[in-house]
Formats: structure tokens, C-alpha cells, sequence
């Protein structure tokens, strides 16, 4: 649990992966993986 008042979410594109991390702060990273389901 973050106990953060803002993150950042952070992306280059839909597929790729990305980072939560807190704004202000580096001691927490939260990797962030696209999944691709097919029906």
C-alpha cells in the first residue's frame, strides 16, 4: 500500500510496460506489465 497523496503513473504506449511510483519520492517503484487476452 502507498501511503503517498499523489503517484505518478507513467507510460510510453498501451503495450508497453510502465511505472507507479510516488510523486516527490524514489523509495518505491511499482513495475506495471500490459496483459493481452484473446477471446
Amino acid at each position: 500500500m502507498l501511503k503517498a497523496q499523489q503517484v505518478a503513473l507513467e507510460v510510453t504506449s498501451p503495450s508497453s510496460p510502465g511505472v507507479i511510483k510516488p510523486v516527490g519520492a524514489d523509495n518505491y517503484i511499482h513495475v506495471i506489465m500490459p496483459m493481452f487476452v484473446q477471446w
